[in-house]
C-alpha cells in the first residue's frame, strides 16, 4: 500500500454489522456501482408543496398560492445500541426529551411513524440530505414531536471517481451512506453524555424507505435556535462580560469533545445553533460528519477551530484572549 494514502476513518461501533456496504473490488463492479448511481441521478429532489396538478384540482386553492404537504416514510430497519443515552443521565439541565421517545413503545420499529415536512439543507451533490420532520407512534396519543433527519441518499453524493486496488473507491473516501452514518452514530456515541446539552440528542439510526432508494438516516432533537453564520453579534450579546462567558462555554466544550475522543473536523458557523436566552448552553454543536478519534496532535484541534469561528463572528481580541487562557488552563490541568 502506498504510504502517502491514508486509511479511512472506520470507528469501532456497537452493533457494526448494521452499518453495511459492500464496495467493488474490480474494475467491473465499480463501473456497474457507477452506472447504477447515474441512473439514480435523475431523482428529483423531494418537495414538500403540492404540484401544479394538485393545486389546480382543489377547489379551495388560492391563484399563486402552494399548499404544504408531508411525505410519509418508513423505517426498515434500525441501529441497536445497548443503552439509550437519556437511560444513563446523572444530573440536571438537559434539555428534555420528548414523550414519544421515552414511550416503551419507542423501540417498537412498527410503532414509529416518521414525516418530512420541510428541507433544511438539501440539494444535488451533497453527502446527506437535512430535513425537518415529525416522529409519533402509532400506539399512543402523545402529539408528535418535531425532529431532524439527516438522511445519506446515495442517489445525490458526488459519483465516485476512481478505484484505488488497494484501498478501494476513491482511495477509500468515498462517502456511502452507511460509512458517513456510522461516523456520526460513532460520535455521538462517545458523546452521549453531552448530548441534551453541547450537541442534540441522538433519537435513533435507520434505514428509511424513500420513493427513490433506501437510506441510512439519524433521526435528532430539534435544537430551537439561530444558525450560527445568521448571527449579528451586537444583537445577540450587548456586553463584554456575556461575551467572554460565551467564548469560555464554546472553547470548554470543544475540550469536553476532545476529552470524550472526539476531534469534530468542522467546526463552523453553519455548524452551530446559537440559542439566544439559554444561559447554561448557549450553543449547540451540530453535524459530526468529519469526526475523528482525539490523538496526542489533534488534541487541541476543537479548540483552534471555535476560536476560529469566534474570530469571524467579531468577538473582540480581548474577549477571545480571556476565552482561550480559560481554556489552556483546564487543557494543562
Amino acid at each position: 500500500m502506498s504510504d502517502n494514502i491514508a486509511k479511512p476513518f472506520i470507528p469501532e461501533i456497537e452493533d457494526p454489522c448494521f452499518f453495511h456496504f459492500e464496495p467493488p473490488r474490480d474494475d467491473a463492479a465499480f463501473h456497474e456501482l457507477r452506472e447504477h448511481y447515474s441512473k439514480l441521478r435523475s431523482a428529483p429532489l423531494l418537495r414538500f408543496t403540492e404540484t401544479d396538478e394538485e393545486h389546480e384540482a382543489r377547489i379551495d386553492a388560492i391563484a399563486g398560492e402552494r399548499k404544504a404537504v408531508s411525505i410519509p416514510i418508513t423505517a426498515t430497519a434500525r441501529w441497536k445500541p445497548s443503552q439509550a443515552p437519556w437511560s444513563i443521565i446523572t444530573e440536571e439541565g438537559h434539555r428534555p426529551v420528548p414523550a414519544v421517545v421515552r414511550h416503551p413503545d419507542f423501540q417498537q420499529l412498527d410503532q414509529l411513524e416518521f414525516r418530512l415536512v420541510d428541507g433544511l439543507k438539501t440539494g444535488h451533490q451533497q453527502c446527506a440530505q437535512v430535513y425537518k420532520g415529525t416522529l409519533s407512534l402509532r400506539s399512543s396519543s402523545e402529539p408528535p414531536v418535531t425532529v431532524v433527519f439527516k438522511i445519506f441518499q446515495e442517489c445525490y453524493i458526488p459519483l465516485p471517481w476512481n478505484l484505488h486496488p488497494e484501498m478501494g473507491l476513491d482511495h477509500g473516501f468515498w462517502p456511502d451512506g452507511a460509512q458517513q452514518a456510522r461516523v456520526h452514530t460513532w460520535a455521538h456515541q462517545q458523546l452521549k453524555s453531552m448530548q441534551g446539552k453541547q450537541i442534540p440528542w441522538l433519537y435513533g439510526v435507520f434505514k428509511f424507505n424513500l420513493p427513490s432508494e433506501e437510506a441510512y438516516g439519524l433521526v435528532t432533537e430539534y435544537v430551537e435556535g439561530v444558525p450560527g453564520y445568521c448571527v449579528q453579534l451586537d444583537s445577540i450579546w450587548s456586553s463584554k462580560d456575556e461575551m467572554r462567558k460565551l467564548a469560555e462555554y464554546a472553547l470548554c466544550a470543544t475540550l469536553d469533545m476532545s476529552e470524550r475522543g472526539v476531534v469534530h473536523g468542522d467546526i463552523m458557523k453553519q455548524n452551530l445553533i446559537i440559542r439566544q436566552g439559554d444561559t447554561k448552553f448557549p450553543i449547540v454543536f451540530i453535524d459530526f460528519g468529519h469526526a475523528t478519534a482525539v490523538k496526542d496532535e489533534t488534541r487541541v484541534n476543537n479548540g483552534c477551530q471555535i476560536l476560529q469561528e469566534l474570530v469571524r463572528m467579531g468577538f473582540p481580541k480581548e474577549v477571545l484572549r480571556y476565552g482561550w487562557e480559560k481554556w489552556m488552563e483546564k487543557i494543562l490541568q
